[in-house]
């Protein structure tokens, strides 16, 4: 259990990043950076719904289309930290549907339904369903176009994760070849023994590429 002095450290040391990144931001107006970690610090600072669309605003006339600012405002909206599932698939629907192809944006339907179901422990028999399907899709096709963009490796692993989910296993293991010995991404670093689940399911499929040809 966190005890309330390690919650006022944690705070304490939010707060002093909050105040360099605000600093960042203005020495560095051009750069999106420093935005897009504030909305990670803000959302640990529990900011009210008004004042976390003061910093997504911010970030939003930097950089529209800022894949890490809008993973950072998608944890914000969740359940699990300021909002609720249906504010986190509004977010990520919404932020989708104007993206540019190759923008990786086109995945945050895919890790909202993640987050809120998956992690929920709410997915079984589910990740096969048009409604996922269709979600992986769109998310592969964004990929495609996606050469040289720095969270395309981080996207490889959720879109490994659930091809593997959904019996697809030779796309699966052309997703794990282009991310070979790394395992520090979502869904991996959810998980309590992380590498081990990468493996076991790099593992599936290699094997069901191997014996179901699919």
């Amino acid at each position: 259990m966190t005890s309330r002095k390690q919650f006022d450290d944690f705070h304490r040391e939010l707060s002093a990043a909050l105040k360099e990144l605000e600093r960042a931001a203005y020495l560095r107006p051009d750069d999106p950076t420093p935005l897009a970690e504030k909305l990670a610090v803000a959302r640990g600072l529990g900011f009210s719904h008004a004042a976390m669309g003061e910093v997504w605003a911010e970030a939003q006339a930097r950089a529209p289309h800022h894949m890490s600012a809008h993973q950072s405002a998608l944890q914000y909206f969740c359940s699990k930290w300021c909002g609720s599932r249906a504010e986190a698939e509004q977010f990520a629907e919404r932020a989708a549907r104007h993206a540019p192809r190759g923008s990786l944006l086109a995945l945050l339907p895919l890790l909202a339904w993640y987050e809120e179901v998956d992690l929920e422990g709410k997915s079984a028999g589910l990740h096969g369903t048009p409604h996922v399907v269709a979600l992986v899709e769109a998310a592969l096709d964004d990929a495609r176009a996606a050469k040289g963009h720095p969270n395309l490796p981080e996207a490889r692993h959720l879109l490994a994760y659930f091809l593997v989910r959904q019996h697809r296993y030779r796309a699966a293991l052309e997703q794990f070849r282009h991310v070979e010995g790394y395992a520090g991404a979502v869904p991996w670093r959810y998980r309590p023994w992380g590498r081990m689940s990468y493996r076991l399911h790099r593992a599936r499929a290699v094997w069901g590429a191997l014996l179901t040809r699919r």
